[in-house]
């Protein structure tokens, strides 16, 4: 078996698991007390993992490489967004970078894993990674554009209707996205 095969699966299934963290952090929300104690630490874990992930499988295709890197880019964007006020326009300006940083970090995982598995043999799931970041793509458009049309008040219900289609793509995308890494990474890592 190719090892940059098995790399990029080992990858994937890391980020497989990072989405499965981040969520059940989120779900854990719902239980009080045990809930509120597990939820940073499912998380932090989730937040690690998403490091872990392109880092571990950087030398099985460059694009893995460049996701590790726009990752700490994004780590850094996510600093400084914490220390910009909630509204204004420096909050929807970076919300703007993180939305076309989040795109990218897809672009880069799919199309990575994509051209493997397509190496692969594995056709279907080399079209739906071509699938996952096409739909991040107009997810992060039309995200961007909600923020951009945001600052101009007449527009506010306009946005709000965009904004839910889009976040209701988004949630379909994202159930997409982890049934995506759970299959390619068992497809790359099968001999």
């Amino acid at each position: 078996m190719d090892e940059r095969f098995a790399l990029a699966g080992k990858g994937l299934w890391y980020l497989f698991l990072s989405v499965i963290f981040v969520l059940g952090g989120a779900v854990a929300l719902i239980v009080p007390i045990i809930g509120w104690i597990a939820c940073p630490f499912l998380m932090i874990a989730g937040f690690v993992l998403q490091f872990v992930g392109p880092y571990t499988a950087r030398t099985a295709h460059a694009n893995f490489q460049n996701a590790f890197y726009l990752s700490l880019v994004a780590l850094v964007l996510g600093i400084v967004s914490a220390l910009v006020p909630d509204e204004g326009f420096l909050a929807g300006l970076v919300s703007i970078i993180s939305d076309a940083l989040g795109f990218v970090f897809t672009y880069l995982i799919c199309t990575a894993a994509g051209e493997l598995l397509a190496e692969k043999g594995d056709a279907e799931q080399a079209a739906r990674a071509e699938l996952l970041w096409k739909l991040a793509a107009g997810c992060a458009v039309v995200s961007i554009l909600c923020t951009l049309t945001g600052w101009v008040p007449v527009l506010g219900a306009v946005v709000g209707v965009a904004g839910v289609i889009a976040s209701i793509v988004s949630f379909v995308a994202s159930i997409l996205e982890i049934i995506f890494y759970y299959k390619a990474s068992n497809s790359l890592k099968a001999v």
